[in-house]
């Protein structure tokens, strides 16, 4: 086995390793997510369409920290619901993570306040859910 081949070796080795890492660490981030996941709000303010998906961006806020982070698919014919809040679960130690709960809506007024949110940032969102009934 010359050099080279030893090189390639490590290499393709090195490769699979540093993969099955990221494999892990996704895997334990979400069950992170699931196990120690602090409950919030998230208010859902745009989608953007790609080739390979789409991005939904929320808002939310942790210990006075502003966030806006995106998350994968939504159920169809979502995108109406902009300017909607929902009920979220964000990692505390990895910043900025989090899972969206589309099927719990959320529009207690105090309860959005409460988690962050200004009333500024409820007027906000009334004309966004105001533009897509239009």
């Amino acid at each position: 086995m010359t050099i080279q081949d030893k090189i390639g070796a490590v290499f393709i080795y090195s490769m699979i390793l540093g993969i099955l890492f990221l494999m892990m660490r996704g895997c334990n981030v979400q069950n992170e997510l699931e196990a120690k996941g602090k409950p919030g709000i998230g208010w859902y303010y745009s989608k953007k369409s790609h080739r390979k998906g789409e991005s939904n961006f929320f808002c939310f806020y942790v210990d006075g920290t502003q966030y806006n982070e995106s998350t994968g698919s939504d159920p169809k014919a979502f995108k109406e619901n902009r300017g909607r809040f929902y009920r979220i679960r964000y990692s505390e130690e990895n910043k900025g993570i989090f899972k969206a709960y589309f099927d719990q809506e959320v529009t207690d007024t105090a309860e959005i306040l409460e988690a962050g949110f200004s009333r500024q940032d409820l007027r906000n969102a009334l004309t966004q859910q105001r533009r897509n009934r239009q």
